[in-house]
């Protein structure tokens, strides 16, 4: 869930933080919210405090010569 309102900069993967969502609140204020095993907004959304942006639970997390899934 988002913390306070604001606009979606990014969602999407990222390489070590898994999938991500970061919010603008406006005035130089971001949220960053990491390990999502599911993305429910897109960038350039606008959210509402409270508003669910995505999942939380297990996902496979790829490193290499290592298979396992890791919870978040």
């Amino acid at each position: 869930m988002d913390a306070a309102a604001g606009r979606v900069v990014f969602a999407g993967e990222m390489k070590v933080r898994g999938n991500s969502v970061i919010v603008d609140h406006g005035m130089g204020v971001f949220t960053a919210y990491h390990h999502y095993s599911r993305i429910d907004v897109a960038q350039g959304a606008l959210v509402a405090q409270g508003q669910q942006i995505g999942a939380v639970g297990r996902r496979q997390h790829h490193v290499p010569g290592v298979d396992r899934a890791e919870p978040v």
